[in-house]
């Protein structure tokens, strides 16, 4: 019986501190969800393996098999890279310290910020970040008030960032509202089932989210949506955020950090459209003066640009983003010529089918790029100038770009085969 003892006392002290990568464990205890006592501990049981993974404030274990992402080949770092580098088809992990988003690079480490020159990036992606990134601008937001209504279950870190990602925006788009205007914020997750049905926004949206982070089989997310319209208590703009419970940095969709941001511009987007008084129609009218590949796609430039941090990140993270959506949607339409990227373009201008939502947030972005890195954000703002008459959207690209339609398409399609090339090399 003392040989029995002394063995448990030493395996406990083994499974404590070892840093072995996993270790056999037996216990009633162990099962997803349950209670553990040690951030990061590995074990087995049942021939299972469960992790101790930190959940808001608590340390609960959870199946191996949830945290383990679709296998994929993944493309080694450049020879030669420097310790902070990211190949942007590995995993893209972020995390918050402060007030700041940190970033995993390829050598395991966290860092702030990016030693690449500015030389190394495209000189439209350059530009396009320069002006959305201005260094003398304005951090008030006078015209812009956020009411916020958050969930205890919300993540408490992603609180504080995501109440900074949205000042930031404020602060942007602030002189661009000619009046003041109160932002209702939701900062939700799949435990305010019952708390959202009031809301009949919410309660559009959010369910079926909350049963695929319920279910666990993906990697959990933010999903965002923003709008602006006249409600009970007269116009006003609205922004969900809503994410899992259980959300943890290390095992979560790559684009996070940007989702509030984007959220943002889709506000703006509506208070270009109805600012004078128009009344949204039916959807084909709406879709003629806001394509989907200009909706979601400069939502996604100006999201992506201004949330990273600095322009290695961002342009790193634009990267993925072309690369993931064409690869999932490659079945669907090709980009292996600029006679093929302009067909693309033009199928997204409808939000369907399905590869043709997902390519308008991928193929929209770089679209939108280049036109912030062509005509500055004043460009981009002049488009939306137009929302409130035109009949459709070449009116508005004839008024602000002084181009046609088709030959903004005809034009930009160079500028995104150029990058879908370079990713893809």
């Amino acid at each position: 019986m003392r040989r029995k003892a002394l063995v448990a006392k030493c395996l406990l002290i083994s499974l404590i501190f070892t840093s072995v990568p996993t270790q056999t464990y037996s216990a009633d205890k162990i099962r997803s969800g349950a209670a553990c006592k040690l951030n990061k501990q590995s074990v087995t049981y049942l021939k299972k393996t469960y992790i101790c993974t930190k959940s808001g404030k608590k340390l609960i274990w959870r199946n191996e098999r949830m945290k383990s992402a679709p296998k994929a080949s993944q493309a080694p770092a450049p020879v030669g890279a420097k310790a902070d580098s990211l190949n942007f088809k590995n995993p893209m992990i972020y995390n918050v310290k402060g007030n700041q988003l940190i970033r995993k690079s390829d050598s395991g480490d966290y860092f702030e910020s990016d030693s690449r020159a500015q030389s190394a990036f495209n000189p439209i992606r350059i530009k396009a970040y320069q002006e959305l990134n201005p260094s003398n601008m304005d951090k008030s937001h006078p015209n812009i008030n956020f009411i916020y209504s958050i969930s205890d279950s919300f993540p408490s870190f992603l609180v504080e960032h995501s109440k900074r990602e949205l000042d930031e925006a404020a602060s942007l788009w602030n002189s661009y509202f000619d009046r003041k205007v109160d932002v209702n914020v939701y900062l939700v997750t799949e435990k305010d089932r019952e708390a959202i049905k009031t809301n009949s926004w919410l309660q559009r949206n959010l369910p079926n989210v909350f049963t695929r982070f319920e279910e666990k089989r993906e990697r959990p997310f933010i999903a965002g949506g923003g709008g602006y319209w006249n409600g009970n208590t007269g116009w006003s703009g609205n922004i969900y955020l809503a994410t899992a419970s259980y959300f943890d940095h290390t095992y979560v969709n790559y684009e996070w950090p940007a989702i509030a941001k984007h959220e943002f511009v889709h506000l703006v987007q509506d208070y270009a459209f109805a600012k004078n008084g128009r009344v949204r129609g039916d959807e084909s009218e709406w879709m003629a003066i806001q394509p989907q590949n200009f909706r979601e796609g400069s939502a996604n430039t100006i999201g992506y640009l201004t949330a990273f941090r600095n322009l290695g990140w961002s342009s790193d993270a634009l990267d993925w983003l072309t690369w993931d959506r064409a690869r999932n949607t490659s079945k669907w339409k090709s980009v292996g010529s600029i006679k093929e990227v302009r067909e693309l373009i033009s199928a997204t201008d409808v939000g369907s089918p399905n590869e043709a939502f997902q390519q308008s947030y991928g193929v929209g972005a770089l679209m939108y790029e280049w036109v912030i890195g062509t005509y500055g954000f004043a460009g981009y703002k002049k488009l939306l100038d137009n929302f409130p008459v035109a009949t459709n959207f070449d009116q508005s690209v004839q008024r602000a770009l002084g181009i046609s339609k088709d030959t903004f398409y005809d034009r930009v399609s160079a500028y995104v085969y150029k990058e879908y090339s370079r990713v893809f090399s």
